[in-house]
């Protein structure tokens, strides 16, 4: 079954209509998924390269970013 992760926040679901939804992190303040579909063993930051197994850190403190979170790459 496909995983969608939010690349701003990294909230997972299996529904993507859940991209409706209200997400803080993202400039547009809605989930916008990652192309991977299927959940991935690392995720790396966009702006610093951080890497992690936990698509949550993304709201973790990034001093790259221009919205000083991570953004996950995908």
């Amino acid at each position: 079954m496909a995983t969608y992760t939010c690349k701003y926040c990294g909230y997972q679901t299996n529904s993507p209509r859940d991209a409706g939804m209200n997400c803080n992190n993202s400039p547009h303040k809605h989930h916008e998924w990652m192309n991977a579909t299927e959940k991935l063993d690392k995720y790396t930051c966009k702006y610093c390269g951080y890497q992690t197994n936990n698509p949550r850190d993304a709201n973790m403190h990034c001093h790259n970013s221009p919205h000083k979170k991570h953004e996950w790459l995908g």
